[in-house]
């Protein structure tokens, strides 16, 4: 809740290092603080050419639901 209120917008609760309670946490925190929920493919374009936007290593699939939340705000997109 601290960092919440000081401007925290959302966190990366996908990234192929989480382990899936990992996952299931920052899902619970954003819930409760009205966060983004946000993941990481580790995507670099032709730096890692074997990592795609929103996939990444082993299972990882971000899911577009998490873009769709940050377009809809209008925030970080305009």
């Amino acid at each position: 809740g601290l960092l919440a209120g000081h401007g925290l917008k959302g966190m990366e609760g996908y990234y192929s290092g989480y382990s899936p309670s990992e996952e299931a946490l920052v899902a619970r925190l954003c819930k409760k603080y009205g966060l983004f929920l946000t993941g990481g493919s580790d995507f670099h374009g032709k730096a890692k050419t074997s990592i795609r936007v929103g996939t990444g290593k082993g299972t990882l699939a971000v899911p577009y639901s998490c873009f769709e939340s940050l377009k809809s705000c209008g925030h970080f997109f305009r």
